[in-house]
């Protein structure tokens, strides 16, 4: 699990539109459901900024924190 959602991260960073880092975005979404709560919830949050934001400065940072979640949980 952990290696899909770092997969659907540099793909989300390397994205060159909207419709690529949605499709991204949805499987780390369908990748929450076997995550821990906690972890799950903030994977959640860090999605819907990446959907909202408009710079990449602010996915790559919404990218770290997805990551982040990842290698602290045991996934």
């Amino acid at each position: 699990m952990r290696n899909k959602i770092n997969a659907c991260c540099t793909n989300i960073e390397n994205a060159d539109s909207k419709e690529s880092i949605q499709k991204e975005v949805d499987e780390i979404r369908g990748c929450c459901t076997s995550l821990e709560p906690e972890a799950a919830k903030e994977i959640e949050s860090c999605c819907t900024n990446i959907e909202k934001s408009q710079s990449k400065e602010e996915i790559h940072n919404e990218v770290d924190k997805i990551r982040g979640c990842c290698s602290v949980t045991t996934i």
